[in-house]
């Protein structure tokens, strides 16, 4: 009897700490970007972690002019996250970061949400 008490009780203490568990810390992420490109950029921010983009939903960021621009990200803290640039509309082949649809490689476009509020400078 003894041994099924305690073995009841070990699994409602199992089954608190997963109904108590603490989700992933949220945290703002702060990207200052600015373009001198000559034409429109489009730009998104991908996860590495996760399957999330921003802005989402197909959408991108247009850099339309030289003025910096502060894109503030709601991330979690310790997710890695990465810019990818191109110029909006033409067939170019040049990016910047991870480039459309997080297709490249880099090894200074990513940074940790919570550690850091980049700022970029996108050239030609």
């Amino acid at each position: 009897m003894r041994k099924r008490i305690w073995t009841l009780a070990v699994a409602v203490m199992g089954i608190l700490t997963v109904l108590t568990a603490r989700p992933a810390a949220a945290a703002d992420m702060t990207w200052t970007m600015r373009s001198t490109y000559d034409y429109k950029v489009s730009l998104a921010f991908y996860s590495q972690d996760a399957n999330r983009v921003w802005p989402g939903n197909g959408e991108v960021y247009v850099l339309a002019d030289s003025r910096p621009h502060a894109f503030t990200l709601s991330c979690r803290r310790g997710e890695t996250i990465c810019y990818g640039a191109w110029p909006t509309g033409g067939n170019s082949s040049k990016y910047w970061g991870v480039g459309r649809a997080n297709a490249q490689r880099c090894r200074t476009c990513c940074y940790v949400c919570g550690e850091a509020n980049p700022s970029r400078e996108l050239t030609d």
